[in-house]
């Protein structure tokens, strides 16, 4: 197992095994829910690839449908640089997700919605979370499944 894979594990059961309903948690998930709808408010305004390079973190990860992690920022850049996303919106809304009792890592999940012309079709999504130093919340981890039609 890569020590990547290994990273995400530790994060995921650290996010599980040390949630906390304390105030400053419930001020941080309020803060998390609402970076999560701002990235989505940026992607539908001013595109989903500026949204993603905004919001990864330096060591950020996706993974997609058929394509090995891309890991790091300059990869997940090299990603979107694939194609254009000016015939297309991508939003989506957070459903829920929890914080760590430390407060610096988190998740979100919910349901995409991808629009391009007369097509539009719905997944559901998890992005994992951290804040960084300055109090920014960037993604380490972001995923997506397709498949809840409209």
């Amino acid at each position: 197992m890569s020590y990547k894979i290994q990273i995400v594990a530790l994060i995921s059961t650290l996010i599980l095994t040390q949630c906390n309903s304390s105030k400053n948690t419930e001020v941080s998930m309020t803060e998390l829910m609402q970076t999560d709808l701002n990235f989505s408010e940026m992607s539908k305004n001013s595109g989903m690839k500026k949204a993603f390079l905004a919001y990864a973190s330096e060591e950020g990860i996706l993974l997609r449908p058929n394509r090995m992690p891309i890991e790091g920022k300059t990869e997940i850049t090299a990603f979107f640089n694939e194609f254009s996303d000016e015939e297309f919106i991508l939003t989506w809304e957070p459903y829920g997700g929890d914080i760590s009792a430390s407060g610096d890592i988190g998740f979100t999940y919910g349901i995409y919605t991808y629009e391009q012309d007369t097509i539009r079709s719905k997944g559901t999504y998890t992005s994992v979370w951290k804040k960084e130093d300055g109090g920014n919340w960037k993604f380490v981890l972001d995923t997506g499944n397709p498949g809840l039609g409209d």
